[in-house]
């Protein structure tokens, strides 16, 4: 593959003195990102032609990142009662990409009894210094800029995955700080940080993970709320092949497992992760899209499929299907509420019946998608998923 010129790599060294610098702080705490940030950085700079708007993105998500870090283990430092919020039994949505899990989780969410991170959250989840009680968070200003960029530059990603400030969103991001998630290997094309990724253990991802939405429950004046107490819906798929980490850092939580035809699951991913991609690249080689996206799916869900076996009884998962999601939406949700053991009483119906019925999803157009512009073939797909299509689609 091409390389950057050397100029426009991207210097571990700096960024972190540029964030250091930004934020006046300098201790990471017990999550030093350093070893898994210099694997990511050696990819991308090895082996990703970024283009000067990508150098630009690149170093501001990175910076972005460092410093949430770093505001982070401030915080825990001056306020170790963070940690003793209560997070162990949220309800996690599992499944690949394109499954119509977004859709889920923003609808569970819309309940006034549970907490999810906001899209606003997700990039920043860090208090900044220049807030000001009773008034606006400037978090969600700096949002609102990225999404108005987002749709001004790159439309295609928001017809394939449309945000606003206020949606829940993915907990994959508020890991990303730590560079050490299969998360990353989504931003840009990274393979060989995946391969080494994978020769690591995730532990302290998952345990930062836990502590992040501790932090972000504690910033939200806690768990209790006017009805009891509120249960986090959490949803990321890179949380395929950490089933086991899951377990250990949440001992009560409860699983939704989605599934669709894996076809449309990789056509419509390769078409997510081209979006992304052109975000920082001009040069976009579509096979290399298809055959990236197939290995780490495939890869992920033979983990995932394992650890379903080696944990059995100890996890309390539903599945549920992509069509009937479609179908009969509000049958999945009561599945869903006796899953978690809790009512849902007229007050939390009429929420999510709200929120379907003013849902813009598909605002920003339609696009197609198929196999074969990934240099794929159904044939191939199938060989690649042959255990779980016997699980799921065969009977």
């Amino acid at each position: 593959m091409e390389t950057s010129h050397p100029a426009s790599k991207l210097s571990m060294e700096n960024m972190i003195a540029a964030a250091c610098a930004d934020t006046g702080l300098s201790d990471f705490g017990d999550f030093d990102p350093r070893e898994g940030m210099a694997h990511f950085l050696k990819d991308i700079n090895e082996n990703v032609l970024l283009n000067e708007g990508g150098r630009a993105t690149m170093s501001a998500i990175v910076h972005r990142w460092l410093v949430n870090g770093l505001r982070f283990a401030d915080d825990l430092k001056k306020h170790p009662e963070i940690l003793d919020e209560q997070v162990d039994d949220p309800l996690i949505i599992l499944g690949m990409t394109r499954v119509g899990s977004t859709k889920l989780q923003r609808l569970l969410a819309a309940d006034p009894d549970t907490l999810s991170v906001k899209h606003w959250e997700s990039l920043n989840p860090s208090r900044v210094p220049n807030a000001v009680a009773g008034e606006e968070d400037p978090r969600i200003a700096a949002d609102r800029e990225i999404i108005d960029a987002m749709i001004k530059n790159n439309l295609g990603l928001m017809q394939s995955h449309s945000v606003k400030v206020d949606d829940a969103e993915e907990d994959i991001f508020v890991q990303l700080p730590t560079f050490k998630t299969v998360g990353h290997c989504w931003v840009l094309p990274t393979p060989n940080y995946y391969d080494w990724v994978r020769s690591q253990s995730l532990e302290s991802s998952y345990v930062f993970l836990k502590q992040m939405l501790q932090y972000l429950q504690w910033q939200k004046g806690g768990r209790p709320s006017a009805n009891g107490d509120r249960r986090w819906i959490l949803k990321t798929p890179p949380h395929i092949g950490n089933m086991d980490l899951l377990v250990e850092q949440f001992p009560n939580a409860k699983y939704i497992f989605m599934h669709r035809d894996v076809h449309e699951v990789i056509a419509s991913t390769c078409r997510l992760i081209e979006m992304l991609f052109r975000t920082s690249m001009d040069v976009i080689d579509m096979h290399a899209v298809g055959a990236y996206v197939l290995r780490l799916w495939s890869t992920e869900m033979d983990r995932h499929l394992q650890q379903l076996d080696a944990l059995g009884s100890q996890i309390d998962l539903l599945d549920v299907q992509y069509d009937d999601l479609r179908k009969d939406t509000f049958g999945v949700v009561r599945d869903v509420y006796k899953l978690m053991g809790r009512e849902l009483t007229p007050a939390r119906e009429q929420a999510l019946r709200t929120w379907e019925e003013t849902d813009t999803h598909g605002e920003f157009g339609s696009y197609s998608y198929s196999l074969e512009q990934y240099g794929l073939t159904p044939a191939q797909v199938d060989a690649a998923f042959a255990e779980y299509n016997r699980r799921y689609f065969q009977g």
